[in-house]
Order: C-alpha cells, then structure tokens, then sequence
C-alpha cells in the first residue's frame, strides 16, 4: 500500500487514491476469499467421513450423497485434496460472492473509520456529543452486522460444500437451520469458540514453549549460564 500510494511513482491525485481504494478492495476480498476456500474445503471432506455412510446405508443426506459420489475413499491428505478439487471447480463463484459481501462491510467500516478520525484531527467533534454519540452507534451498527455476516457465511459454506448449493440457497438454508434449531446452532458456536479460542490458540504457544526449553536444556553452553526458562516464557508470550 505504502509503494502504491507513492507520489513520484504513480503520480499522485486521482490515479494514486484510485490504485489505493483497489490495493485495499482486493487485499480484503483475497484474505475473505481464502477464509472461504478454507471453510468450504475443511467442510466437504468433513461432510464425506462424516455424512456418506450414513446416507449410503440409510437413504438420508442425499444432498452429501451427491455431493460427495466419486471422492477419494480412504482419509487424510487424498480425501482433503479431492474436497479442495471439488470447491476449485464446482463452488468458486460462490465462495466469490460471499467474500464480497463480507469485503463490502470492512469496506463501510474502514470508511467510518477514516470519517471519525478526520473528524477527530479537525477538531469536528469538539463540544458535539451528538455527533460521538453518532459516531458509535453507527460503527457498533456496522460492527454487529459485520459479525452476523460472518456467522451465516460460515454456516453457508458448509452447506455449500454438504449440498453443492449455490451461496443464496445456502444462506436460506442457514436461516432455516437456525430458526428451527436455535439451542443446536448455539451449542456449535459455543464450542467452536472453546476449540478454536482455546485448545487450537493454546496448543501452538505451548508447543513452541516446550520445543524451545527442551532444546535449550540440551545445550550445556547455555544452561551454564542461563535458565531456559526465561527464554521458554518469552516464546510463548510471543506465539500466543
């Protein structure tokens, strides 16, 4: 951003704030966009170990049936690799058009964003508190909305990946999921805040920690003179 916004290189002017406004827009949709093909990808080759026996054996989740015939059987690397195949050719536009929709909100964010600190630097905002009062309410407004996107993008992949839905369909079917099973949906995310937040976001700093202080312990030029714990603190301080 900063090479883009450079004047002698690009200009200045129209030019630079347009190559600006693109740099940012494209940065976003890329980063939701392999958030998208993350979900989707981990969704499906989830969905075949966990959906296809079942509706093999039984005649239920036809939908995953379809979705998932032909896939790798078998586990691991061949089954993500085939899940990761399918979203490649079957759901990108649809993974486009949700990450859009999410780009579109941290745009109106930033935006606000930007408003309220000019506003602060001019001193705008000086004796109005109606004008703070605005302020907040509409970047809590944004935020919230930001966030409840998110949650219904993040169930709309799976049912993208499960059904081989479009990205509309999917999100209608979020909203029937969650009208018709409120206590189900916020025990899931419940515990995909607990696994995620906690077990896969505490793992990696203890990990590092402990792989730092057994290597350290292993060196007698070190342990002379220094404790490895310290420096097994520190790692985890930063890893986390």
């Amino acid at each position: 951003l900063g090479f883009v916004a450079y004047p002698p290189v690009w200009g200045g002017g129209t030019t630079t704030a347009a190559l600006c406004i693109l740099h940012v827009v494209g940065t976003l949709w890329s980063i939701q966009f392999v958030r998208a093909c993350d979900y989707t990808t981990t969704a499906g080759a989830v969905s075949y170990w966990f959906c296809t026996t079942n509706a093999e054996r039984a005649g239920c989740c036809g939908g995953a049936a379809r979705s998932c015939r032909g896939w790798a059987a078998g586990c691991g690397l061949p089954r993500v690799l085939d899940a990761a195949w399918t979203v490649v050719s079957r759901h990108m536009g649809s993974l486009a058009f949700g990450s859009f929709i999410m780009t579109v909100v941290q745009i109106v964010r930033l935006v606000l964003y930007a408003i309220h600190t000019a506003t602060k630097k001019t001193g705008a905002e000086d004796g109005s508190y109606l004008i703070k009062l605005l302020f907040r309410c509409a970047m809590c407004a944004v935020w919230c909305l930001e966030k409840s996107i998110e949650f219904i993008t993040t169930y709309a992949y799976v049912h993208v990946a499960v059904d081989g839905t479009n990205f509309c369909t999917a999100c209608k079917d979020t909203f029937c999921l969650i009208i018709k099973y409120p206590a189900q949906t916020a025990v899931n995310s419940l515990v995909k805040r607990l696994l995620c937040g906690v077990l896969l976001g505490l793992s990696t700093p203890f990990i590092a920690a402990a792989a730092c202080f057994l290597y350290l312990d292993s060196r007698d030029d070190f342990t002379v003179h220094h404790s490895p714990l310290y420096s097994a603190v520190f790692v985890f301080l930063i890893s986390w």
